[in-house]
């Protein structure tokens, strides 16, 4: 194959006590239920795939905290916040709510999820619970500032994250609970976006310049955040004197898409703002996303992704300590450039060669090119944090590899190149019976030369292997290709069936082909 698919991240289910206490880089990617003894609660860790490039300070880390009868399983899912984890390299915690009597602290992964799903059924194909005394949820703002605060002395003891660039988000009853800590922990906590969830904080104390980002759908019949969020979005604004770029330092409204406006404030102390946005027509639910239960309207396209939106807002606050940031490196551009070149004049030389010897040289050329390609994720310079770039040199090398590919053809013709071919010779050209080996390789190349040219205006993803040949008697032949085509916009496998190619020789050439003539269909 030609492309190498990302591995796939598996989610960890373990459960740690905190005297484990391993150092940031000992848990592996994925989720882990984190146990804090001395709080009586637990929180999710999210370790990323691979981290941000660890500045001097550290990197960011992002709490979210999940909605009253949700989990944290349910959030993670709900807002695919694991994804943008993964994209941005920082570390993630789903912290776990508390039922009514405050008993599920430490009740590992199933504490929030209902009593016939727990274990992977929680975890991977979560329930709400029933909204009664039993279900998770934020309910008493001061015990759970508490647990915050031990949450942040365990990364700051247990990872490498930097105190100065930690974020909150939330959704419903959680996006109540950091409206809360917007006013009371930002002297902790750098950024705050609360989703679909909204009780002014008329008791509002900024000790430190923060960030703020809202979201509420104007449907929204649980929470009904659509009557409150300007008034919370304007309330901070002023506490973190905040002006926006309207008249007198008024906010000046973006239409985002077509279903999703926002609010701004972006004039704000050390490069903070605050923002409100609003989805028209949506429900009590994350913008951009539908429920991992199936239990959401259906809703277009424009809608907002509020997750990566978040994420794309904290990214400003974090001085580059995210993955990929610089990248790529001109040092990178050079040497893709330097590929490049030579793999144009490898193109260049496969379509234009004139004989089997040159074919053979070619042929070594392609398989030096790939072999030298596919060695390229252990070098130094095309590492895990570049694979788009060695994604790009293997398609190239691989589709001219493909030019050349022998397949049954080849392997079964004449082990043995003929002699260079007289001044003679190439007047009275061998016959058909002494060069059938030569021919057939000579077919299929020339054949797969034309049809590329012929093809690639048709299928801009086309990238073609021969699968099959029949030789026809001495003149002609049908060919099977497998190819990338595309179909509504995706590239996809399809098979490219060529029939009834007839070759014809030119005097002067010998048994190469002047031109090879192919119907085909896809």
């Amino acid at each position: 194959m030609w492309l190498l698919p990302f591995a796939a991240l598996a989610s960890a289910l373990q459960v740690h006590d905190v005297y484990q206490a391993p150092e940031c880089s000992r848990h592996p990617p994925g989720k882990h239920v984190i146990k804090l003894p001395d709080v009586q609660r637990q929180f999710l860790l999210v370790v990323p795939e691979e981290y941000a490039p660890v500045q001097a300070s550290g990197i960011p880390l992002v709490l979210a905290f999940h909605g009253f009868s949700d989990s944290p399983w349910y959030l993670d899912l709900h807002m695919e916040f694991s994804k943008q984890i993964n994209r941005y390299g920082w570390l993630g915690i789903l912290p776990f709510g508390l039922n009514e009597s405050g008993t599920n602290g430490l009740d590992g992964v199933g504490a929030c999820c209902p009593e016939d799903c727990q274990g992977e059924c929680c975890a991977n194909t979560p329930q709400l619970r029933q909204k009664d005394s039993t279900a998770c949820g934020w309910k008493d703002n001061q015990r759970d500032m508490k647990f915050v605060e031990a949450i942040l002395k365990w990364t700051s003891q247990n990872s490498c994250i930097d105190p100065s660039k930690v974020f909150a988000a939330g959704f419903s009853n959680g996006a109540v609970f950091v409206n809360y800590l917007a006013c009371h922990a930002n002297h902790f906590i750098r950024g705050f976006a609360p989703i679909s969830g909204d009780i002014p904080q008329l008791d509002c104390h900024i000790s430190n310049p923060i960030s703020y980002i809202s979201m509420c759908g104007t449907q929204d019949d649980e929470a009904f955040c659509q009557h409150t969020i300007q008034m919370s979005a304007e309330l901070l604004s002023a506490l973190n004197h905040c002006s926006g770029a309207g008249p007198d330092g008024t906010a000046v409204t973006y239409k985002k898409s077509a279903t999703t406006s926002c609010k701004a404030w972006d004039a704000c102390p050390k490069d903070n703002f605050v923002e409100v946005c609003q989805t028209e027509g949506l429900a009590h639910d994350v913008s951009g996303h539908l429920r991992p239960d199936n239990t959401s309207y259906l809703r277009p396209g424009s809608d907002l992704d509020i997750t990566e939106y978040i994420f794309q807002k904290f990214s400003q606050l974090v001085n580059g300590s995210m993955l990929f940031w610089g990248e790529p490196t001109a040092e990178q551009l050079r040497y893709k450039e330097s590929k490049s070149k030579r793999a144009l004049e490898l193109m260049k030389a496969a379509v234009e060669w004139k004989s089997w010897d040159e074919l053979q040289t070619l042929s070594k050329a392609f398989q030096g090119y790939l072999e030298e390609t596919e060695m390229i994720g252990n070098a130094e310079l095309i590492h895990a944090s570049n694979v788009d770039l060695r994604h790009q040199l293997e398609f190239d090398a691989r589709q001219f590899v493909a030019l050349l590919q022998r397949q049954k053809c080849i392997e079964e013709a004449d082990q043995t190149p003929p002699k260079a071919e007289s001044h003679d010779e190439q007047k009275n050209p061998p016959s058909r019976e002494d060069s059938n080996g030569r021919k057939e390789a000579l077919l299929v190349l020339s054949a797969l030369a034309d049809l590329k040219k012929k093809l690639m205006p048709q299928l801009p993803c086309a990238l073609m292997y021969p699968e099959d040949l029949t030789i026809m008697g001495h003149d002609s032949f049908d060919l099977s290709l497998g190819a990338y085509v595309k179909d509504a916009g995706v590239c996809l496998w399809s098979e490219i069936v060529v029939r009834g190619c007839n070759f014809a020789r030119q005097p002067g050439l010998g048994a190469q082909l002047a031109r090879v003539h192919c119907e085909y269909s896809i």
